[in-house]
């Protein structure tokens, strides 16, 4: 809670971070309208890891790696791409942004 307060504002990260329950109940602290989060949460592209819309099976094949650490760091980037609205979370589309860009996590 102190987090989200500090953060001031709550958006895609926030939301994804703490979850529909914490950003609402912030909400009121930090006057926002509780009815906005709930339309930020419904047209957020990604709420969950889960909702991420490839495997780390798949990115070990794509890479041709074994299962490690990196596989999260890739997850977290891709997270973080989709939610700032340079990638979509489209399979297609995050296979190309991983190819692109493997060397950094090679």
């Amino acid at each position: 809670i102190q987090e989200l307060i500090a953060h001031g504002d709550i958006d895609n990260f926030t939301l994804y971070k703490y979850g529909l329950y914490l950003n609402t109940a912030i909400a009121d602290y930090l006057h926002i309208d509780k009815k906005h989060i709930n339309k930020m949460y419904k047209k957020s592209p990604i709420k969950t890891m889960q909702d991420l819309n490839i495997s780390s099976e798949e990115i070990m094949q794509l890479l041709n790696i074994a299962p490690s650490k990196i596989i999260k760091t890739i997850d977290l980037e891709l997270v973080n791409q989709i939610l700032a609205g340079k990638l979509k979370n489209n399979k297609n589309e995050i296979k190309k942004y991983i190819v692109i860009n493997q060397r950094k996590w090679k």
